[in-house]
C-alpha cells in the first residue's frame, strides 16, 4: 500500500503543471517592440532609432541605430529569438565579427530583462513599454544608461 501511495503521489506531481515563470517565458509575446521608434532622450546632434518586426511566433528583428549630421556613427542588429525553452537577446554591432547572447531573465507583460554577467558592458539590458513610450535601459557595474522612444507614425 505504502508504495503504490508514492507512485500515485509521483504520478500527480508529474502531472503538474510547470512553474509560472517558465510558462511566462515560453509563452510570450513581444509584439509591443513591433514598429520604428526614435529616442527621445538624445544629444541634440543626433538622432537614435530602433525598427522591429516579427518575423515568426518566437522570432524578432531588431536594428538599432544613430544618425548624426546624416552619417549613421553606431548601428547594431538584434535578434529576439526563442531557442528550445530559452529566450535570448542576440546583438551584433556593426563592424563585430561575432554577435553577444543575453538570456532573458525576468519578463511580465509590459517588459523584460536580459542578462550576460560575462559580457564587459552592459551585462543587462531591460525593456519596457510604458503607455506610449518604449524605455529601455542598458547597465553594468556603476553606469546606467536609459533611452526613451516613442513611436514614429
Amino acid at each position: 500500500m505504502k508504495k503504490l501511495m508514492i507512485l500515485l503521489v509521483f504520478a500527480f506531481c508529474s502531472c503538474i503543471p510547470k512553474a509560472e515563470k517558465n510558462d511566462q517565458l515560453n509563452d510570450q509575446n513581444f509584439d509591443y517592440l513591433i514598429g520604428s521608434w526614435i529616442r527621445t532622450n538624445e544629444k541634440p546632434d543626433r538622432n537614435t532609432f530602433e525598427n522591429w518586426k516579427k518575423l515568426g511566433p518566437t522570432e524578432y528583428q531588431g536594428i538599432g541605430f544613430t544618425i548624426k549630421d546624416k552619417d549613421t556613427i553606431w548601428q547594431e542588429d538584434v535578434i529576439l529569438s526563442k531557442t528550445n525553452t530559452d529566450w535570448n537577446f542576440s546583438v551584433n554591432q556593426k563592424g563585430e565579427a561575432s554577435q553577444t547572447v543575453f538570456k532573458l531573465s525576468k519578463i511580465s507583460k509590459d517588459g523584460f530583462t536580459c542578462e550576460n554577467q560575462e559580457n564587459d558592458f552592459p551585462k543587462i539590458i531591460c525593456y519596457k513599454i510604458d503607455g506610449e513610450l518604449l524605455k529601455a535601459e542598458i547597465e553594468g557595474g556603476d553606469m546606467k544608461i536609459p533611452f526613451e522612444f516613442e513611436k514614429l507614425k
